[in-house]
């Protein structure tokens, strides 16, 4: 029976399902799709790089193929909106699972439902992440449920879908400590289970490379300055997470002297959660998978019960229902009337395709645009995009300074570069404007195009 108690969760989650249909493509989308084709059409997992003029035949060791193969997959089958419709799913049932595990007080859940939707959004893109951020659930649900023995088995296919596949490793981890220190109970399984979790991710292309590749493309990440690595303190937008955080830590301590009377999935949601809260500080990317555990954490410590309405839902409520149902239906397909261009699926116009496809010789490309352009454009190769492990940190750190700085001289020496293509009002398209010895060829409010002397 639905109860009035109930409206304001409901219409939280029918907002939470029409922004998750909404989702959009970022850069990487483009170049997983790419790769994704390209694991599709040849029937094998790359290993060495293929779409640039720059570093082709370069190693590269993939450890995210199994998205890329699901995401073109998709994308074959239904186009941009059976695929943003998927990871858009990921995202809600995350979100689902999460407040399904909060206890307490329905005002509380409440709050800290609105906590999950505004710590998580920034992973709500078309991205392996979303995938993560539904098996990380799973695997907490799995761990309080304590189905242990599917549990390396996730692991293995989370290793070969995101390199986030470390946090569900934390969990079985968290779970095995919990066993040795305070329920005492199946704690040799545990431990095996946490040394097949640790394990899962060698049955993947990278092997026993696995973790020491990844800790390598996180570092690399990191030097770059890749936003989504900067610190929760690095500014502004890290607030409503560390304010979880300070809740989180703040009923910790007040409850801490009763640990061992804690129901055990408490203690595994708490120490889940201050592990990847403390992940997230290093690095804000991490965020929106603390707040999933730490959500239902707080709930469990603090506590406060309040009695829950029966009264039914009279017409009134059910009339609110309907039209914020019907509603959600009409935004959502407003703005993919035009295929998602709205959303962000036609990043680039095609008299920019043109201009690009017209170039001859090498192209540069600023860092950002390059994931788009092997998307869009397969016919010409990159000079670089943001897959960090398919390109020599160097030479990553080389072409970050030239966008930043708009010193394009050496590069564009080095690499014979006969064409460019940035955005509209990058430092670099400022520097390139100045030069007389290159010709803008084509501008419109996002990409330019511009070409060498030695083409003119």
């Amino acid at each position: 029976m639905v109860c009035d108690d109930d409206l304001p969760v409901i219409l939280t989650f029918i907002a939470v399902a029409a922004l998750a249909c909404l989702i959009p493509p970022q850069a990487d989308t483009f170049f997983h799709l790419r790769t994704g084709q390209s694991i599709w059409q040849s029937g094998a997992i790359p290993t060495t790089e293929l779409f640039s003029h720059t570093f082709q035949g370069h190693e590269w060791l993939n450890h995210e193929w199994l998205s890329q193969l699901l995401f073109y997959g998709l994308h074959a089958l239904g186009g941009p909106f059976l695929l943003a419709l998927v990871s858009g799913a990921c995202v809600f049932i995350a979100v689902m699972v999460s407040w399904q595990l909060t206890r307490g007080a329905s005002e509380i859940r409440l709050m800290l439902l609105f906590s999950i939707f505004i710590v998580t959004a920034p992973a709500w893109a078309v991205r392996p992440q979303a995938l993560s951020l539904a098996l990380l659930m799973l695997a907490m649900t799995l761990v309080i449920r304590e189905k242990l023995q599917w549990l390396p088995i996730l692991m293995v296919v989370w290793a070969n879908a995101h390199g986030v596949v470390l946090l569900g490793v934390v969990i079985a981890c968290v779970n095995a400590l919990e066993a040795l220190i305070w329920s005492r109970r199946n704690f040799r399984r545990a431990l095996v289970v946490a040394v097949l979790c640790v394990a899962a991710p060698t049955v993947t292309p990278l092997g026993w490379q696995y973790w020491t590749r990844v800790a390598q493309t996180v570092s690399e990440a990191r030097v770059l300055g890749f936003q989504e690595y900067r610190s929760a303190f690095a500014d502004a937008s890290g607030f409503p997470f560390l304010l979880l955080l300070a809740v989180l830590v703040s009923v910790v301590i007040m409850y801490a002297r009763r640990v061992a009377e804690w129901d055990r999935s408490a203690r595994l949601l708490v120490l889940t959660s201050l592990v990847i809260g403390a992940a997230a500080i290093v690095s804000i990317r991490n965020a929106p998978w603390f707040a999933l555990v730490a959500a239902p954490a707080i709930s469990r410590l603090v506590q406060v019960s309040s009695v829950r309405k029966t009264r039914p839902l009279r017409r009134p409520g059910y009339v609110v229902l309907a039209i914020a149902v019907t509603s959600a239906f009409a935004v959502v397909a407003f703005l993919w009337r035009d295929g998602g261009a709205r959303i962000g699926w036609r990043p680039i116009s095609q008299p920019a395709l043109s201009a690009v496809r017209n170039c001859t010789g090498p192209i540069y490309n600023e860092l950002a645009l390059g994931g788009t352009l092997i998307w869009f454009v397969p016919e010409k190769r990159v000079f670089v995009d943001g897959r960090v492990e398919a390109y020599p940190q160097q030479f990553l750190l080389r072409v970050r300074d030239a966008d930043l700085s708009g010193q394009y001289q050496e590069l564009f020496e080095k690499y014979e570069i006969r064409c460019a293509v940035t955005g509209t009002d990058s430092i670099l398209a400022r520097a390139l404007q100045a030069d007389p010895a290159i010709t803008l060829q084509f501008h419109d409010d996002r990409w330019s195009v511009f070409l060498t002397s030695q083409i003119r």
